[in-house]
């Protein structure tokens, strides 16, 4: 009986040293970053074209610690993929596909520490942005191409798990992606927990100058 109440007693110390820390923060910046790449040989019993995909995604963020575990910030995003296929000559079909998209809206989020160093992110932000794609049908006369833009507004949600391996910097896991996605034509929703889609992210927060001082004794 006594084990279970030193556990809880030494969990509630821990998350309450962890809050204090946050508490003590002043402004901070985090990355998401993922890159991605898969090549496809061609296969003459199947008729698959050779297939090269590449993706390049960062989300960058800046805010500042209002309460406690309550931060505010501003988000930027920027995702660019390609897909591209070897078509033989003298056949058909499309050769290549591009998107290109960026956008830039207002974030909050919420850091319930679940350990000494390590916390449950729930992160929620809004957005505007551009999106562009392109294709290419390679045809027998000649190639066929195609691109256009939209603009689109929505929500999104990333939560996380972050792992602070200084006072000041830390690492984090979006383990899920959630959005919905609205523009003139159409609107969506997404939703998606395929560790192949997990993010990983690099964080670094700074000390307030007040937090300095009563550090330092003055």
């Amino acid at each position: 009986m006594t084990k279970p109440i030193v556990l809880f007693i030494a969990t509630q110390f821990f998350c309450s040293l962890a809050q204090a820390q946050i508490e003590h923060k002043g402004w901070w910046t985090r990355d998401l970053f993922t890159y991605q790449y898969f090549h496809q040989p061609s296969d003459n019993n199947s008729g698959a074209f050779e297939r090269t995909y590449h993706r390049i995604f960062t989300q960058p963020e800046v805010g500042y610690v209002i309460k406690k575990n309550w931060m505010v910030g501003l988000v930027l995003q920027y995702d660019y993929r390609t897909d591209n296929y070897d078509i033989p000559e003298g056949q058909t079909g499309q050769s290549h596909s591009s998107r290109s998209y960026y956008g830039a809206g207002p974030l909050i989020r919420y850091y319930h520490p679940i350990g000494k160093r390590v916390y449950f992110m729930s992160e929620v932000f809004g957005f505007y942005a551009r999106e562009t794609n392109g294709q290419t049908f390679q045809e027998l006369a000649s190639d066929r191409k195609t691109r256009y833009t939209k603009t689109q507004l929505g929500v999104g949600s990333n939560p996380s798990f972050a792992y602070f391996l200084t006072d000041n910097l830390g690492v984090s896991i979006t383990f899920a992606n959630i959005g919905y996605y609205t523009d003139k034509d159409s609107e969506s929703f997404t939703f998606s927990i395929n560790p192949q889609q997990w993010l990983l992210g690099v964080e670094w927060y700074f000390n307030k100058k007040s937090a300095n001082k009563m550090g330092d004794g003055r």
